[in-house]
C-alpha cells in the first residue's frame, strides 16, 4: 500500500523557512560529499508529489522545473498561480484526504508530500502522513517558520532509521503511530 511521506529539512531549532519565508540557507549549507541524502531513493520510490503554493512559488525561480514531467505535481492552493509549461502540475483545492485517496488508486507506489507548513501541518491533522523523513541541518535560525506549528494535539512516532551525515546533517526516518 503506499504511503504519505513527508521529505522535509529543517533548521536545529525547527524551523523549515525563516519568518518571511526565505529558503536560502536550505542551498547555502556546505555538503563536501555531494549527497542527495536519499532523495533520488524517495523519487525512485514515488508516483507523485504533493506541495503548498509558496514552495511551488519558490521552485519557480530555477530555470528548468525539478520535477519529472511524467510524474504529476499536485500544488494545493486557492489561488491562480502561473502554470509552468510541459510540466505535469495540477492545481488542487478541494479536500486533502479526496486527493490522497485519487492518487492512491492510481498507483502503488508512494507519495512525497514537500511542504511548506501549513501543508505539512493540515496533513497532520487529518492523519495523513504516515512517515516523516526530516533531515536537520546544524544551523540555529532563531526565528521562522516552524514546521509543525500547534498541532493541537500529540503525534507518536516511531523511529525507522537515523542517520549522520559528513556536512552536520543529521536525518531521521520516522514512521507515524496513527
Amino acid at each position: 500500500m503506499s504511503r504519505v511521506i513527508l521529505y522535509i529539512a529543517a533548521s536545529l531549532d525547527g524551523f523549515i523557512a525563516r519568518p518571511d519565508g526565505d529558503l536560502s540557507w536550505l542551498t547555502q549549507h556546505q555538503n563536501p560529499d555531494g549527497q542527495d541524502y536519499g532523495y533520488s531513493e524517495l523519487i525512485k520510490s514515488t508516483s507523485a508529489t504533493i506541495m503548498g503554493a509558496k514552495t511551488y512559488e519558490w521552485l519557480l525561480q530555477f530555470e528548468e522545473w525539478p520535477e519529472s514531467k511524467e510524474r504529476p505535481t499536485y500544488v494545493i492552493t486557492h489561488r491562480m498561480l502561473k502554470a509552468v509549461p510541459d510540466a505535469n502540475i495540477i492545481f488542487y483545492s478541494g479536500d486533502l484526504k479526496d486527493l490522497v485517496r485519487a492518487i492512491k488508486e492510481k498507483s502503488t507506489k508512494d507519495i512525497w508530500l514537500v511542504g511548506g507548513a501549513a501543508l505539512a501541518q493540515s496533513f497532520m491533522r487529518e492523519w495523513l502522513i504516515d512517515e516523516i523523513i526530516l533531515s536537520v541541518l546544524p544551523l540555529l535560525l532563531g526565528d521562522g517558520i516552524s514546521l509543525f506549528g500547534s498541532l493541537q494535539k500529540e503525534v507518536n512516532l516511531k523511529l525507522v532509521n537515523q542517520k549522520a551525515f559528513k556536512s552536520g546533517i543529521v536525518q531521521m526516518h520516522y514512521q507515524v503511530q496513527k
